[in-house]
Order: structure tokens, then sequence, then C-alpha cells
């Protein structure tokens, strides 16, 4: 079976309102990391499943595009977190203004601009002498998520990020995310399942840094 079918399949099966029509054609020609791409492109029904968020934008779309998945029931209240996260970076911009005198843009410090973003800081094993700015968001976000009782993939990419939630079917998950890591590479892609949470699994909660 090609990976494209089986990523299709298990999206399927985990979410079961979705239908082989709602995807892409499988071409055995395009890789389905390049599938999956498209269809986060090209099908809008697809943002209702997966959360596709880049980081110079996060602080605006984040917690709508959270809220309109299909899995969302009722609303996670994310703005505690999305708050203290601001609050974070617009702290370590007046530290650089004191400390170097640097005149930085302020809504660089809340889209994570180019001066706190290093492309090869997406992977999910940080360098422990540098803070990396897209780890501490991203694992905030999740440690929220989480808590609320919903597994997670995650995908960490150079420039965005993704998440594809789901509550009863870890098994499949975990599947999804074994033909994710294919598909991208494994250090890109994890799975946070609700029966293995602990805040102590993530090193960069703020209050922690």
């Amino acid at each position: 079976m090609h990976e494209s079918q089986l990523l299709r399949d298990l999206l399927i099966y985990i979410f079961p309102q979705l239908q082989p029509q709602d995807f892409p054609h499988i071409d055995l020609e395009q890789s389905s990391d390049a599938w999956f791409e498209t269809w986060l492109s090209k099908n809008r029904l697809a943002h209702q499943y997966v959360i596709d968020c880049d980081y110079q934008d996060w602080a605006n779309c984040f917690d709508l595009k959270l809220n309109f998945l299909d899995v969302i029931k009722k609303p996670i209240p994310i703005d505690s977190t999305l708050d203290q996260i601001y609050e974070f970076f617009e702290q370590l911009e007046v530290e650089d203004l004191e400390d170097e005198e640097i005149d930085l843009d302020h809504e660089e410090a809340w889209h994570v601009g180019e001066e706190f973003f290093e492309p090869e800081s997406y992977y999910f094993e940080p360098n422990e002498d540098v803070l990396e700015p897209t780890i501490v968001i991203v694992e905030n976000l999740l440690n929220c998520i989480l808590s609320y009782g919903f597994d997670i993939v995650a995908i960490m990419h150079p420039y965005k990020f993704q998440m594809i939630l789901s509550q009863g079917k870890s098994n499949a998950l975990n599947d999804l995310g074994l033909v994710l890591a294919e598909a991208y590479a494994p250090e890109q892609v994890r799975v946070f399942l609700t029966e293995n949470y602990s805040h102590h699994q993530f090193a960069h909660l703020i209050g922690k840094l």
C-alpha cells in the first residue's frame, strides 16, 4: 500500500466524517509528505482536522485554528497560555534592550521574528544551551491541550508547526505518527497521549525557564 493511501485511511479511521473523496488523488509518483501538504493547501476541509500554523503569524491565529477543529466540541480555554507566552517573549525583548541596547521592532517579540528564530531549532531535541522560541511556543501549547484530554500528533517544520488532535483513538494516532514520521523525518514528529501526560515531560514551560 502506498504511504499516502495509508495516511488517508488512518485519517478516515480517526475522523469517520471524512471520506476518500475529501482527499487528493493518490499519485504513486508523489511522496506522502507532498500529498499531505497538497491536501492542506487545496482543501479547506482539511483545516477542520489539522492545525497548520506559521510561526510568523501564530499569535494571531492559533486559538481560532484550534477551536475550529471538528474534534473540539467545547472551546479549549487557551487564552491564559497564550498570554503567558506573549508576556514571556515581551520580557525577553525588554531584557535584550536593557542588556544589549538592541532596538527591536515590538511586533517581532509577539510573532517570533527572525531575531529570535533559527531554522534549525524546529526539532524536538533542542540545544540545551540555546533558548529556542519554537520549542517554548509549541511545548506550552501542547501542555495546555493535553491537560484538556486530547491526544496530539505534533509535526515541527522550519517555519511552521502542525497538530492533529483526537480523543479515544490513541492506537490509531500512534500509527498515524509513525506514518508521518516516515513521510517527514522521525525527529520532526511526536505523538503525545493523555494517558502518559505529565507536565514534567516538557522542559520549556513558562515558569520553568
